[in-house]
């Protein structure tokens, strides 16, 4: 559905539930002093990318898109939209997290915390625009990055010259860089968004460590680097 308001949680408590292969799964609870609903105004189509359902009886103020995109455009305002921008991508690794085949096995209370590791720091890339550049050629691979929506590539990594193009959908995001969980890497050529996308970055240090203490984990993207014929970069 289409959406034009956001909701403030006044009272009561409220389950977000996202749909996974035609079932709806649980993904948190919100509380007051929590925002529902602001999602769809940072997404492409304004469309819900959950449901809510209320688990007490609850009340929540009403913020119509219009006021909240023109306070989030005001020049004064920067750290609405950065808060706003920052929110929407702590929630969408949340999404994506349940989604992606290499942690939607992992139960909530990993998957929290591998949400948790996710740098959003002022400084951290989040929402980029085409033909920016997150990483060069030869840099090493200190971090992996988690592409949540949008399309980047990995300018000219084939010998005859082609590029390899990573575009989420609906139901897939990707993972960039993690070869680096099991050793030193470098990226193999400069990795560029090609349209306005989402991005998230997780520490290698703190991924290893994660992973280190689950060896189920660590397998499963063992397995899928070896499957994937892009395996230097990207697992999928």
């Amino acid at each position: 559905l289409r959406a034009d308001k956001a909701f403030v949680l006044k009272s009561g408590q409220v389950a977000i539930l996202q749909e996974i292969d035609r079932t709806e799964k649980f993904l948190r609870f919100r509380y007051p002093g929590e925002v529902i609903g602001d999602m769809a105004l940072l997404s492409g189509d304004h469309r819900r990318t959950a449901s809510c359902m209320a688990i007490e009886p609850t009340e929540a103020w009403v913020v119509d898109y219009a006021r909240l995109r023109q306070l989030r455009d005001d020049p004064r305002r920067s750290d609405l939209r950065h808060l706003l921008e920052r929110q929407y991508v702590e929630r969408r690794i949340e999404t994506r997290l349940l989604q992606h085949p290499l942690t939607a096995r992992l139960d909530i209370a990993d998957r929290v915390r591998l949400g948790e590791l996710a740098d959003t720091a002022p400084a951290a890339p989040m929402r980029i625009a085409p033909q920016q550049r997150l990483v060069e050629k030869a840099a090493a691979v200190d971090h992996v990055y988690f592409l949540l929506d949008g399309t980047v590539a990995l300018a000219h990594p084939t010998e005859d010259g082609a590029e390899a193009t990573f575009t989420t959908t609906a139901k897939r995001a990707f993972f960039l860089g993690l070869p680096a969980l099991f050793g030193n890497v470098h990226w193999p050529n400069d990795l560029i968004a090609r349209t306005d996308s989402w991005v998230t970055r997780l520490p290698v240090s703190a991924l290893r460590e994660f992973a280190a203490s689950r060896p189920a984990f660590r397998e499963a993207v063992a397995e899928l680097l070896i499957a994937s014929p892009s395996g230097r970069a990207l697992a999928a």
